[in-house]
């Protein structure tokens, strides 16, 4: 049986607040996150704690729902850790844990950011020479069908901003060929825009 208590976190907007004020009530040694639209399977806890015995960081495996998802964002069926930024890997914080003694000596999640805690603090923890790693047993199924619409998409772009920023002086690359080719995507789709599936990602990728 789980000791579950509910912390309000209302008086600060944002993921990162509420995970911080979750972690600030925690006890344990060992903090484990997970997003509230998503579904843990059988071993993902008990995968990403036997995981904490080698690491500071742990990262878990997140399923994306739909082939064709999958396929208009050129990403494998399970993201283990990604260095789409041609950096270094980081994982999603649905998928996270944390020790609790690293969580504080990094100050916890950057609320600065709308959408890129999970990266900024990954890629903070690993500058810090805190051990990063993964545990691709543990598994988390995103529940919802949709991943975020225009609005949220042009947060993550607000924050690729903003981690180049900060990091660009760690060795940060900037990215201008990937830029390049979603603006080569974005035009080559105008004409499938009818439909639904290529102007779901189309929006997004606009978006950002």
């Amino acid at each position: 049986r789980l000791a579950i208590r509910v912390v309000d976190s209302s008086a600060r907007r944002g993921n990162a607040a509420a995970r911080n004020i979750g972690a600030a009530a925690a006890r344990g040694s060992i903090l484990v996150f997970i997003d509230q639209d998503d579904e843990a399977t059988p071993r993902w806890l008990s995968s990403l704690v036997a995981c904490a015995a080698g690491c500071d960081v742990a990262v878990g495996a997140l399923p994306i729902s739909r082939d064709w998802q999958r396929r208009e964002l050129d990403q494998s069926s399970t993201q283990a850790p990604v260095n789409s930024y041609g950096w270094l890997p980081y994982g999603l914080s649905a998928n996270m844990l944390i020790r609790q003694s690293a969580f504080h000596s990094l100050g916890g999640f950057d609320e600065s950011f709308e959408s890129a805690t999970d990266l900024d603090i990954c890629w903070r923890a690993q500058l810090a020479g805190l051990k990063f790693g993964y545990c691709g047993e543990s598994v988390v199924r995103k529940r919802s069908k949709s991943r975020g619409g225009f609005q949220q998409h042009r947060s993550f772009g607000r924050d690729d901003v903003q981690l180049y920023q900060r990091f660009r002086k760690s060795g940060m690359p900037r990215r201008v060929t990937p830029a390049i080719r979603r603006i080569a995507w974005l035009t080559s789709r105008v004409p499938m825009l009818w439909q639904g599936q290529v102007r779901f990602v189309w929006v997004r990728t606009f978006g950002q």
